[in-house]
């Protein structure tokens, strides 16, 4: 079968069998083919329209199949070339021409190919790019339209910025494309939005956009098309009057431009979290004198009352009055002054001394005889210690207790006797002290490197006069006395 198709092909190039898949006819100048291809390898078909139309063809490797063409009516060279393009779009394949060139490739990778772009596909055939330019409507409001109307292979996107869609697909396609757009993308009907401010005056907007409409070419759309913007003095809003596109891109400049301003001339407010006002606007005034003392050695004009800073005490705030950059020197000044401090805790505690101590250690002792009495002893007959002493010597339990009981700390004691001896040593041991009282336990917090007092006293009344009633009992007899806090 394969000899017979290509003894057919063969004959047609020669122009001499009238049997075959294709035969070649010369009707006034002009040649025709009637086409009939039967299970044909599509690379001898590839390789007939090349001879027919004397280009170049590149075919990728992928390109396989068999082609079946019936035909009755005969075709010129272009109606022969579009017979060619709708078999190869069967097979899933296409033709890029390129000058004299032709490349045969999958459908899936055309759109990836060094397609030409045209700015009207009605007079091309073959797969090309177009952008396709939408005046009325948004390009991605248009984009889920049109996606399911072109083959899975074609490229089809949108481009916000210009309101345009992107298209990659063959001629015809696109042709369809732009006649179902043609259709959308007419003029809507125009809405009204208002648009409340907060910040920008609604006249001085007005007046900015229209300009600007105006500079971009509105001003020569269609009296259906062109956008109105009116100003509520009395609400402060903008009255938009016009389509989707356009109330879009206006609003979106409405909101960049609706925003609170910086403040107005060369005063700044400035308010202090950390530092003192009062202290930073005396430190900055320094530095303003020494600015404008050193402007002239560094050969620039001084000027007098370039900057002042003033301090508000009850906000905590700064309010510098100066000009471009010596305005944002102060500022960074401020930014490096105020800044969170060290603090220190100061904590004290008041206690009153009184002199009532009484702190004592020692050994007390006595000796006597029976007969010559006490022989030596350093304990007093009177007081506790004797007390528990001649308890001791005379074994008198009521004499001891007596003298313990008397007595403040601790004693402890040995009693004995040798024959006619007899002694007593008593140790005593006593600490006590009542002359401290806690009287409070202030506290103080103050920043590093300041000075701080603690003033902690008891407001005591003092008599400052009296009278009283005198004499006989005749005149004053209601007696006061005078005292003062």
């Amino acid at each position: 079968m394969f000899k017979q198709m290509a003894t057919a092909t063969l004959a047609l190039f020669l122009a001499v069998a009238t049997a075959g898949p294709v035969h070649a006819q010369q009707n006034a100048g002009e040649p025709t083919w009637t086409v009939n291809f039967k299970d044909s390898d599509i690379r001898e078909v590839i390789k007939f329209i090349s001879e027919v139309t004397g280009k170049t063809v590149v075919i990728d490797p992928r390109v396989k199949g068999r082609v079946e063409v019936i035909s009755q009516k005969p075709l010129n060279e272009p109606e022969l070339v579009d017979l060619f393009r709708s078999v190869l779009e069967v097979h899933d394949f296409t033709l890029i021409e390129v000058d004299d060139i032709v490349r045969i490739v999958p459908l899936k990778d055309a759109r990836s190919s060094p397609l030409p772009v045209t700015e009207d596909a009605d007079g091309e055939d073959g797969y090309v790019t177009e952008v396709i330019q939408l005046k009325n409507i948004a390009a991605a409001k248009v984009l889920p339209v049109l996606r399911p109307l072109v083959p899975q292979h074609s490229h089809l996107a949108a481009y916000a910025p210009s309101n345009a869609i992107v298209v990659s697909d063959t001629a015809a396609n696109i042709r369809r494309v732009k006649d179902i757009i043609t259709k959308i993308d007419t003029a809507a009907l125009p809405t009204t939005e208002i648009i409340q401010l907060r910040y920008a005056d609604a006249d001085d907007l007005v007046a900015t956009l229209t300009k600007l409409d105006r500079a971009s070419g509105g001003k020569n759309a269609s009296p259906a098309n062109q956008l109105m913007l009116v100003a509520d003095k009395r609400n402060n809003s903008i009255l938009i009057t016009g389509e989707d596109i356009q109330r879009e891109r206006v609003k979106a400049l409405i909101s960049r431009l609706d925003r609170q301003r910086d403040q107005e001339g060369n005063v700044r407010v400035v308010y202090l979290q950390y530092a003192n006002a009062k202290d930073v606007a005396a430190v900055l005034t320094k530095v303003v004198q020494n600015m404008e003392k050193l402007a002239p050695a560094a050969g620039k004009k001084a000027a007098k009352n370039s900057a002042t800073v003033e301090a508000d005490e009850e906000t905590n705030s700064l309010l510098i009055t100066a000009s471009g950059d010596l305005q944002n020197s102060l500022l960074s000044v401020v930014d490096r002054l105020d800044i969170r401090r060290a603090q220190v805790l100061v904590e004290a505690i008041i206690v009153e001394i009184n002199a009532d101590a009484e702190e004592s250690l020692g050994v007390e002792w006595l000796f006597s005889n029976e007969s010559d009495g006490i022989l030596g002893s350093s304990i007093s007959n009177t007081g506790p210690i004797g007390q528990v002493a001649s308890g001791a010597f005379n074994e008198n339990l009521t004499d001891i207790a007596g003298g313990l009981a008397a007595t403040t700390g601790q004693v402890l004691g040995v009693v004995g006797a040798t024959g006619s001896e007899r002694f007593v040593t008593l140790l005593t041991a006593l600490k006590n002290s009542n002359n401290a009282n806690i009287l409070s336990t202030p506290s103080l917090m103050t920043m590093d490197n300041h000075e701080a007092s603690i003033s902690v006293g008891q407001q005591v009344p003092f008599q400052t006069g009296s009278f009283s009633s005198t004499g006989n009992g005749t005149g004053i007899s209601s007696p006061f006395t005078t005292t003062q806090l």
